[in-house]
């Protein structure tokens, strides 16, 4: 079945790996939805993230849209889309917004507004059609410890200006990588992910060393 397109004046779309999604996605969103007044987090894992095709703790694409699906499935305002877990081959976000709106990178549609974290917008002129990104979309972006807010990202060369929105709420440490550590030596990774995600952590024995 087809999903329908989100409506850009209601629906903020948040992008990720989500290897695993944990407390701090869901507080980010959450305040992106308090702070903006938007309707919906639309929650978008990636199929397969080009940036990180080579890392080898990587969990399957279902496995991290199944976990997204359980981490928001009580929330009324946060929606999970599979259209990248679906499609083969590499997982380019402006292709997946130029599936959505034709007119994606053209002058005169809508910004596009998106939670993307610190270190992936440091490195957007670095993205797949990246002069697209940078000039269609509004990145709201949350605070990390010790972490200054991106404004700019080098393009062709240049330092170029971002549309930005700082995400008020205080620094959140916690990360995919630390949690899937965590995993790896044995350690409980309560409360820093949903109950349901850490259920299905440890029956599928994902990130723990045989």
């Amino acid at each position: 079945m087809t999903e329908p397109v989100p409506n850009l004046k209601s629906t903020c779309l948040f992008f990720g790996s989500f290897n695993p999604v944990h407390t701090g996605h869901l507080m980010i969103a959450q305040a992106v939805i308090n702070q903006f007044d938007f309707e919906h987090v639309l929650f978008i894992p990636a199929g397969t993230p080009p940036h990180r095709q080579t890392e080898t703790d990587m969990a399957s694409a279902l496995d991290r849209f199944n976990m997204v699906r359980l981490a928001t499935a009580y929330h009324p305002r946060f929606r999970v889309s599979r259209v990248e877990v679906d499609k083969s081959g590499p997982s380019y976000t402006s292709e997946t917004l130029s599936t959505w709106f034709p007119s994606f990178g053209k002058a005169g549609l809508t910004k596009i507004p998106m939670i993307l974290g610190t270190d992936a917008l440091a490195l957007i002129g670095s993205w797949h059609e990246a002069e697209a990104l940078i000039n269609s979309v509004t990145f709201y972006q949350a605070p990390r410890p010790e972490t200054p807010l991106v404004k700019t990202t080098k393009f062709n060369g240049a330092e170029v200006a971002l549309d930005t929105v700082a995400i008020d709420m205080p620094p959140f440490a916690t990360s995919s990588t630390w949690i899937r550590e965590q995993i790896q030596i044995g350690k409980d990774i309560h409360p820093w992910v949903h109950p349901d995600v850490r259920r299905y952590i440890l029956a599928n024995h994902l990130w723990h060393k045989a």
